[in-house]
């Protein structure tokens, strides 16, 4: 950290003062090691779709067309994300 430091023009006190800053922000944690993707099933030939609009806590919206079959599994998926 010390050659980085010196070979960016920065200072190694503020160096290390800003990575102290940013881990008690959480940017040396891990990611979670649970995927939060799921497996979807690609279908071809007519379906029958129901528009679904997830609001996530983050604010984030997600708007799509769903099988209604899949609906339950869509929302289920979504209610794991908050």
């Amino acid at each position: 950290m010390v050659a980085y430091a010196k070979a960016h023009r920065l200072s190694v006190q503020a160096f290390y003062r800003a990575k102290a800053r940013l881990m008690r922000y959480g940017a040396g944690q891990r990611p979670p090691s649970r995927s939060v993707f799921q497996r979807v099933e690609v279908v071809s030939g007519p379906v029958r779709l129901s528009s679904c609009r997830v609001h996530l806590p983050n604010g984030v919206v997600v708007e799509l067309g769903v099988e209604e079959a899949a609906l339950g599994r869509v929302l289920q998926a979504a209610g794991a994300w908050s």
